[in-house]
């Protein structure tokens, strides 16, 4: 169980759910893993919705394919819940030992459920998509020293915008090693 207590005035909310689920290495290349359930939502405004989440894996010689659908039910902070359906896909190539190539994709549904206004009254939630692509180097330039670069294309679809970004980042990290 959870509870969710916001900042505003809002009633607080309690998160109840189930889920069971299972791994499976389908070969040596192949994995899979999938889980389900149920969540409930309870406070001013009540929502239960299924959720479940699955991903497989497959390595082929130097190039990982991964593909994960994932779908949840949780609280939002305007006193309802939201529902959030997400479907990611990736793929990374093994350049050599130091370097790694690869590219995501995603597309997530975010349905907010039932809200009350200032009235008391229930209203419909808010719907919007999020579809981002991205493109991405890695490179260990010593033991010690990773960089990496990527480029991220956003475009954000909702009931009264829609919002198109792209985001350039570059990383230079320093990983302090344990005594061994």
């Amino acid at each position: 169980m959870n509870r969710f207590v916001p900042d505003n005035a809002d009633p607080s909310r309690n998160v109840y759910g189930a889920v069971a689920g299972f791994s499976w290495l389908a070969s040596e290349r192949l994995s899979i893993n999938a889980n389900g359930g149920s969540n409930w939502v309870t406070g001013s405004v009540s929502g239960n919705g299924w959720q479940a989440t699955t991903s497989a894996s497959y390595a082929y010689f130097k190039d990982t394919f991964n593909l994960n659908l994932s779908r949840k039910v949780s609280p939002s902070d305007n006193g309802g819940f939201l529902q959030s359906e997400t479907l990611i896909g990736g793929w990374k190539h093994e350049l050599n030992e130091y370097a790694k190539l690869g590219a995501d994709a995603s597309l997530r549904r975010n349905l907010a459920g039932k809200t009350e206004n200032a009235l008391g009254q229930a209203t419909d939630g808010e719907k919007s998509e999020v579809y981002r692509f991205s493109v991405w180097y890695s490179r260990e330039l010593t033991d010690n020293w990773n960089m990496s670069a990527s480029w991220q294309h956003r475009k954000t679809i909702n009931d009264t915008d829609n919002i198109n970004g792209n985001i350039l980042g570059l990383t230079v990290s320093y990983s302090i090693e344990k005594d061994k």
